[in-house]
């Protein structure tokens, strides 16, 4: 339960007592937001990605020490390699079970590849959303092998890890290594490189560019009205932000 579901006090002996706040008129999306908060702190607090693709009976992983985390309800969870295998699912999505109850409550149909669904790898034709097969590393050199063979090489040197869903401890030298595997199988020539803020700062770093673009002095040039999208629809933004 979300910490504002939840009222504390502390008892006669000290001890901390929890129990349901009877709140009402609260609409179900609160629940959904303060849930995925709670999501967002134990991502950034306690996961952890592998320097290599986990093998959970790998020394390294089953000796691990132990980490604790409590919950707004009080319920203390002790993990171990436990923090690895969420993580891991960005890099080999067979790990997750998307037949489940949970994944269809969250509205994903089944496995989609490149070649199903409406074309793209989005979809499965039936307006849900589908979850696809490919870990980061395979949807990076994708995209890279899939541009001018003139641009690839800075593309490679240029790999970008950014957004919340990179919060996370050890995540930009596992996509380094796990490109630069699946590049080298196509071009052993091409060395990957990438650039990485600080765990706190990629979780904001499309609020920190479009601050630095809003402060640019020819932002006002990129500008668009009401009346000039009413008039040219998304077009104008082509035409006046190449």
């Amino acid at each position: 339960m979300p910490m504002f579901r939840l009222q504390k006090s502390i008892g006669a002996d000290g001890s901390a007592l929890v129990r349901p706040r009877a709140l009402q008129n609260v609409h179900p999306t609160y629940d959904s937001l303060m849930l995925l908060d709670m999501g967002r702190d134990f991502k950034e607090a306690v996961s952890r990605v592998a320097e290599t693709p986990l093998v959970e009976s790998d020394p390294r992983f089953c000796n691990l020490p132990t980490t604790l985390y409590e919950l707004p309800d009080g319920t203390v969870l002790d993990l171990g390699v436990e923090r690895f295998q969420l993580t891991e699912a960005l890099f080999d999505p067979s790990v997750v079970d998307v037949d489940c109850a949970d994944m269809a409550a969250l509205g994903y149909t089944t496995w989609a590849t490149s070649s199903s669904g409406n074309g793209n790898g989005n979809g499965n034709g039936n307006g849900r959303p589908a979850l696809v097969r490919e870990g980061v590393a395979r949807l990076v050199s994708n995209s890279i092998v899939a541009c001018d063979m003139e641009v690839q090489t800075s593309l490679c040197h240029n790999v970008v890890v950014a957004g919340g869903g990179s919060a996370v401890e050890g995540l930009p030298e596992r996509v380094k290594l796990d490109v630069e595997t699946v590049v080298h199988a196509m071009a052993p020539g091409l060395r990957i490189r990438t650039a990485a803020l600080g765990v706190s700062e990629r979780a904001l770093t499309a609020w920190l560019g479009g601050s630095i673009v809003a402060s640019l002095g020819s932002f006002h040039e990129m500008w668009l009205t009401r009346q000039e999208y009413d008039e040219f629809g998304a077009g104008i933004v082509e035409k006046k932000c190449p």
